[in-house]
């Protein structure tokens, strides 16, 4: 199974994924400055839009789910027993204390950060939260909305047309229900609060595209004013508010956190647009296996005679970590390749 993505992506979103998933490994390495704060306000909501914005409901739902489990929850699992065995292995050697086995895989099994059982890698959390999403999005979809706005119900429910309204308010109760259960398992309440971002991903595939064609061309010089005053507003917002975490379901004041997020999300997707950059391009393409590994670099970094407390030092160390895993990817799809005689 190769943890590198071969399939064929518009340009502008590659670099728009590499920027985020960079963002991602940045604010994992920075120290809680207002530039970490700024990139909490947004990068997890850009990859929930970019979710979104290549969304894909034409296979039909056997080959959807099978190539969702393969593409997200295998790696999830087999990189959680990874880290989850290098957890333990350096707890014992080192002598710290931290979580039991048992409740590393409990962890691993609720998948939700936000149980305090994920430290051998926090940042898989998103994995199961995509699949939920993913998954939601699909079958509501498929089963539930067809053609144009129209609502069609699943057969086999059998659902009354004058019962609609019944069964549309239940699921809103059972959905804000969860809000009060943070731990929820697979990241349910994680996908709740993405939910947002993914549609409107959605809709502006719907406003950019038509027939898989742009519908207009926008000059790059607007592009580019629109950008910064979009990056400059999100980060003057972010300034107002607390330090957020997406996956803690911490948002601080929530009425500045999504205007900051839809700032950032648009800001830096135009600014990408911009860019025409094959190396960018490539890391957007491979941002599965820089999510999965890159927690690893980042633990070894404490042993080395730097402080990673200064910005620019995370900065460079936060290139240096894409870059190794960028690698490590590389050298898996090799061996592979000479195992299976892929010589794609």
């Amino acid at each position: 199974m190769s943890i590198c993505c071969k399939k064929e992506r518009i340009a502008w979103i590659d670099i728009a994924k590499a920027i985020a998933i960079f963002f991602i490994v940045l604010g994992h390495q920075l120290p809680s400055d207002p530039l970490c704060g700024y990139l909490y306000s947004f990068h997890v909501p850009l990859f929930f839009f970019l979710s979104g914005l290549t969304f894909n409901t034409a296979k039909e739902p056997k080959n959807f789910f099978r190539e969702k489990a393969k593409r997200i929850l295998i790696p999830y699992f087999i990189f959680s027993s990874i880290s989850i065995g290098f957890y333990i292995i350096t707890n014992y050697f080192f002598k710290k204390s931290g979580l039991s086995l048992t409740q590393c895989l409990l962890g691993m099994i609720l998948g939700t950060r936000s149980t305090g059982l994920m430290l051998w890698n926090n940042p898989l959390w998103f994995l199961p939260c995509l699949f939920v999403l993913l998954s939601v999005a699909y079958i509501i979809n498929r089963f539930v909305f067809r053609g144009k706005n129209k609502i069609k119900y699943i057969r086999s429910l059998e659902l009354k047309k004058n019962r609609k309204e019944e069964h549309a308010f239940l699921a809103v109760i059972i959905l804000y229900c969860f809000r009060f259960y943070p731990s929820a398992p697979f990241g349910i309440i994680q996908a709740v609060n993405a939910s947002p971002y993914f549609i409107i991903g959605r809709l502006a595939k719907q406003l950019i595209y038509k027939n898989g064609k742009a519908k207009a061309a926008i000059p790059i010089w607007a592009k580019v004013i629109a950008s910064l005053i979009l990056i400059l507003g999100g980060a003057f917002l972010s300034s107002l508010n607390t330090r957020t975490d997406f996956a803690m379901n911490d948002f601080g004041k929530l009425w500045i956190y999504i205007p900051t997020a839809v700032a950032g999300i648009f800001g830096w997707c135009l600014l990408a647009g911009t860019l025409r950059s094959a190396g960018l391009a490539y890391i957007g393409r491979h941002t599965m296996p820089i999510l999965l590994m890159h927690k690893f670099p980042i633990q070894l970094y404490g042993f080395l005679p730097i402080s990673t407390e200064n910005t620019v030092v995370s900065i460079l160390l936060s290139f240096c970590t894409v870059a190794l895993c960028l690698a490590a990817a590389w050298i898996y799809d090799r061996i592979i390749s000479i195992f299976t005689n892929d010589k794609g």
